[in-house]
């Protein structure tokens, strides 16, 4: 009985954290969203790639994951004239695990990093999302990113 009520105090009210769905909804311009955001560096309408992070601090009423968004143009798409968008939640998973809210930043076209636990995240630009220092257990969170015109969306639903 005793660890039936331990599960319940403790464990469940874990679990259901940790499977919580979050709703993302969101669309920006390429052209713009990067001066709208205050990012003016790497902008993510460049044709050599580029990325912006939505901080959901500036956007509390709009569903942009659970800490913001990372959005990312891959430098090395194979059509010029349609490139890959991708998007991840930038909640750190690696500190989340262990019961800490961080965001994790952008220190390179290429490389995401939490300043916190200093988890690595290379090749991001291209999609990758596991985690490439230490124990490399940890992905990212990704969403769905469509590019119609100049709008993009991200979506997880």
């Amino acid at each position: 009985m005793k660890t039936f009520l331990t599960f319940f105090v403790f464990l469940l009210p874990v679990l259901c954290y940790a499977t919580e769905p979050v709703k993302v909804n969101f669309k920006c311009n390429i052209h713009t969203i990067n001066k709208e955001e205050g990012q003016p560096k790497n902008p993510i309408d460049d044709e050599f790639g580029g990325y912006v992070i939505i901080h959901k601090s500036k956007h509390p009423n709009k569903f942009v994951g659970k800490m913001g968004l990372l959005i990312v143009r891959d430098c090395h798409s194979i059509d010029d004239e349609n490139p890959n968008y991708w998007a991840f939640d930038t909640e750190c998973p690696a500190c989340k695990a262990k019961g800490i809210q961080s965001e994790i930043c952008m220190k390179t076209i290429v490389l995401a990093e939490c300043p916190k636990c200093r988890a690595e995240w290379q090749n991001i630009h291209m999609g990758s999302t596991g985690q490439t220092n230490r124990m490399g257990k940890y992905h990212l969170q990704a969403y769905k990113a469509t590019c119609i015109g100049d709008t993009l969306y991200i979506k997880n639903y």
